[in-house]
């Protein structure tokens, strides 16, 4: 037997566990923050992603019920010169704090710095005028 639930009801503990969990990531994201900044990005930001999926599968009269979850972060870099670098790690991964950093300080550092000019600089003019149509 399928129980149907109220569309707009979560699961039970799910609420809970979400705001549990919610202060130890910003505690988590703010330390990535400052690693970074304290590694050399002039500017840093990190995005948190928590999500949760079920599915229900019908096939031969049998009900197959899946679910899952994720959590995960991506952290952006940015200097002073137009340069900028991105990583993303699950929340799961053990070396979440030090690698994220290091693989977005290295593709920022791998970029050419912008100049003002190529920031700024306005489109060609036409040298014909554009046809009637």
């Amino acid at each position: 037997m399928i129980e149907k639930k109220d569309a707009g009801k979560s699961p039970p503990g799910l609420v809970e566990e979400f705001l549990a969990a919610a202060p130890r990531d910003l505690d988590q994201a703010e330390a990535l923050v400052e690693e970074a900044l304290l590694a050399g990005a002039e500017q840093a930001e990190v995005y948190l992603k928590t999500s949760r999926t079920s599915g229900l599968q019908l096939q031969h009269g049998f009900a197959t019920i899946t679910g899952g979850s994720e959590r995960g972060m991506a952290l952006r870099v940015f200097d002073g010169k137009g340069r900028w670098g991105h990583a993303h790690a699950s929340w799961g991964d053990p070396e979440r704090g030090r690698r994220p950093v290091r693989e977005a300080l290295e593709a920022m550092r791998s970029m050419s710095p912008l100049s003002t000019g190529d920031v700024a600089r306005p489109a060609p003019a036409l040298k014909e005028p554009l046809p009637e149509i």
